[in-house]
């Protein structure tokens, strides 16, 4: 296993070439190192790496990316499949040239090339350099590339050797190559006062030069106060010349953030004196990404711990099988008591377990084998036995499809298996207990059946008379309403009437003699202005201005045009109440349709004038014959449950239409309230129910509606949204 994995991550890094044996990038090494620890976070590590990652075919047909590659491309790994490596290799390049080299690395041959990158989101084109292996990929052989971009590499290699050779001819030209560097460079005499630092290490703490040049080392303000012993045991180190390898370290930027860098140190020789150069290499990035790894690998040890499963890992071409710790504590033993090997595993199942336990396994040996489930007994450290379940899955495949690799966990269920051998041997006493039940119930069942029957005819005759008992309420409660309604309003208008009657009256004398006495003014006072043109005396002006005369006999006949619409209005409230309480007449007799409607509007006014519009579209055919005090009263109802569901400003819609064909009348009555919540539609003419509050409602208006019209052979619909209003449509014959 450990020869195998050795040779699959060699191929991955591409060591064996001049090119690629030192990874340019230490973070790389450190990323692969934890790889050889966990291989089950292969996936992990090579998203997070900074190298691209590409899985693909001979021809170039992408098959799988990781995180770097997808920036480098541009595409997204779901999509990966719909392009080929060529499509973002430059024109310049020659197709044929580069599947020549992806042939030869398929035949075992890692190919390490230069190539061109062309980014198709931004036309540009990056100088890249790829190593390509082959590797088996869903039980193919494929290639993976890594493509480690070099253009930043390039052209700081490029400015550095044109640095160099400038420097030869200028002390200026070497401080350019400083400054030119992406690595933060700063210079330190032996007495530890900081002459210069250059760019990119400006860059990398926030701070002006001037914090740093002409300043003591440990006074700098990039110092974190626990570091200070450190620095100064590297400082003194590096004066001896003691310090040949990179360290670690830490800083503070200006803007609060922790920094963390790679950083070697040299003595620089200029004539007669000597100094330090250290140069400074962000890894921030790189730490995250190991902290990451690592919490990640906690956080999976932890989830092994919680379910206490031991885990195996064999290599079926070396015998090899490693066992983690738990895969022994489980069973009482210390960590690596036995060798790893299957014939150690074998000596420790139970031999009436062991034969249908490698058969089991054997049978999963193959090409489209994807793993196996199988329980056995095996040897505890003390020497008595438990139970366990043996899971393993394929995860590795050789060239011809022979299974190379299986991992799997071993699962105690030793106390399941206990439970499950003590129900079978209650199993029998269930069974005989099952059957003596099965008999005692049957009888008592026949006994059920007879009493059932018994009940049903019973239960039918009691529902029979409680729908029976349900219509004579439904009749009592109309006929008491109607009776106590049309006594009242029949009252009300008949003690309304006279009154009106005589201030209508009064309103038709006092009209005709107010007018009388303004005639007779205007007359004198034409008279006067016969008899006195120039009205010398002044009189008709003195009684002007003491009486406002001109403004009474305007003001006069306006009050009196008010009585007057007042008197109308009362009349017309007191006609509607007549027509609302004709429960006098209980034969059917033809009324005005629309005369109903507008009683009932005539009678509700004061409860919608202030918030509801209310528009009428009614036919001119509206004779029709019925119980006219009673259909007044559906309109009412109605009307009334109409505004009630409407919560500040709304509106109703009235309409009537005759059916000519049909001989029938359809009104439909819309609002915009609140609505009926759903299901409760077919409900709401039921006696007593009701949505509204306690003590709001009653819940018998709908009800009645739906008696009085099912009484002139008609018919109600309703049509409701919660939220967004309701309609009723009421179908009526004409006659």
């Amino acid at each position: 296993m450990e020869n195998n994995w050795e040779e699959y991550r060699k191929k991955i890094i591409g060591l064996g070439d001049t090119s690629m044996k030192k990874s340019y990038y230490p973070e790389l090494q450190a990323k692969i190192s934890a790889l050889e620890a966990n291989q089950k976070n292969l996936s992990a590590i090579i998203d997070s790496i900074s190298d691209s990652i590409v899985i693909h075919t001979v021809k170039g047909s992408l098959l799988s990316l990781n995180k770097k590659a997808e920036e480098l491309l541009g595409i997204d790994n779901s999509k990966a499949d719909a392009y080929s490596l060529i499509d973002f290799s430059s024109p310049e390049l020659n197709p044929k040239d580069i599947i020549a080299k992806w042939s030869q690395a398929i035949k075992g041959t890692t190919m390490v090339f230069e190539w061109e990158v062309y980014q198709r989101g931004t036309a540009q084109v990056i100088d890249v350099q790829i190593s390509v292996s082959p590797i088996i990929w869903n039980q193919k052989k494929v290639l993976v590339a890594v493509i480690r971009d070099f253009t930043e590499r390039k052209k700081y290699e490029d400015n550095l050797l044109l640095a160099r050779n400038a420097a030869k001819a200028s002390e200026e030209k070497f401080r350019n190559i400083v400054e030119l560097s992406p690595d933060g460079i700063f210079t330190i005499s032996l007495h530890g006062i900081i002459m210069s630092v250059n760019r990119a290490f400006i860059e990398l703490t926030g701070y002006p030069k001037e914090e740093f040049e002409g300043k003591y080392l440990l006074s700098i303000p990039t110092i974190l106060k626990e570091d200070e012993a450190n620095y100064k045991k590297l400082f003194e180190r590096a004066v001896k010349g003691d310090l040949d390898k990179p360290f670690d370290l830490k800083w503070s930027t200006k803007s609060g953030k922790l920094k963390y860098g790679e950083a070697r140190a040299a003595t620089v020789a200029k004539g007669n004196d000597r100094f330090l150069q250290v140069v400074i290499r962000d890894v921030t990035e790189s730490r995250k990404a190991q902290d990451k790894l690592r919490d990640s690998e906690e956080r999976y040890d932890l989830a092994l711990q919680a379910v206490n499963d031991g885990i195996w890992d064999w290599n079926l071409k070396t015998g090899y099988v490693y066992f983690d710790k738990r895969y022994y504590t489980i069973a009482g033993y210390s960590p690596n008591d036995f060798p790893h090997n299957l014939n150690e595993w074998k000596k420790r199942v139970h031999p009436d377990d062991l034969d249908r336990s490698l058969a089991e396994l054997e049978s999963r040996l193959h090409k489209d084998s994807v793993g196996f489930d199988v329980e056995f007994r095996f040897l505890r450290k003390d020497n008595t036995w438990m139970w366990i379940r043996g899971r393993g899955k394929v995860v590795e495949w050789d060239s011809e499809g022979n299974v190379v690799r299986i991992i799997g966990t071993h699962s105690d269920i030793t106390d399941r298996k206990l439970l499950e051998f003590e129900i079978q041997r209650h199993q029998k006493d269930l069974e005989y207990l099952v059957k003596s039940r099965t008999e005692e119930l049957e009888a008592a069942n026949e006994e059920l059946t007879s009493i059932n029957e018994e009940l049903y005819f019973q239960r039918a005759e009691l529902e029979d008379t409680l729908g029976k008992l349900k219509n004579a309420q439904k009749q009592l409660v109309l006929a008491e309403k109607m009776a106590s309604l049309g006594v009242l309003t029949s009252g009300i208008a008949h003690e309304i009437n006279n009154p009106i009657n005589f201030i209508s009256s009064g309103v038709v004398g006092l009209e005709m003699e107010v007018n009388d006495l303004t005639s007779a003014i205007r007359e004198y006072s034409r008279a006067f202005r016969a008899l006195y043109p120039q009205d010398e005396i002044g009189l008709l002006h003195q009684i002007d201005a003491q009486y406002d005369v001109k403004s009474s006999m305007e003001t006069i006949p306006k009050l009196i045009k008010s009585i007057r619409t007042g008197v109308d209005r009362t009349m017309s409230i007191v006609k509607g109440l007549r027509t609302f309480a004709r429960l006098d007449d209980e034969n059917k007799s033809v009324a005005s349709l629309n005369e109903l409607i507008n009683s009932a509007l005539t009678i509700l006014y004061n409860k919608y004038k202030h918030s509801i519009t209310i528009t009428t579209s009614l036919c001119d055919d509206d004779e029709i014959y019925c119980f006219p005090g009673k259909l007044g009263q559906v309109f009412l109802n109605v009307l009334v449950n109409s505004i009630q569901a409407i919560e500040g400003q709304g509106t109703v819609e009235i309409q009537t239409t005759y059916l000519q064909d049909e001989d029938k009348y359809v009104i439909s009555i819309k609002d915009s309230g609140i609505g009926i919540p759903a299901g409760l539609e077919q409900r709401i003419f039921d006696p007593f129910f009701t949505t509204k509050p306690v003590g709001e409602g009653t819940g018998l208006g709908l009800s009645i509606v739906h008696g009085i019209i099912s009484d002139h052979n008609g018919e109600i619909r309703v049509n409701s949204r919660e939220g967004k209003g309701t309609e009723f449509s009421i179908y009526l014959p004409k006659k």
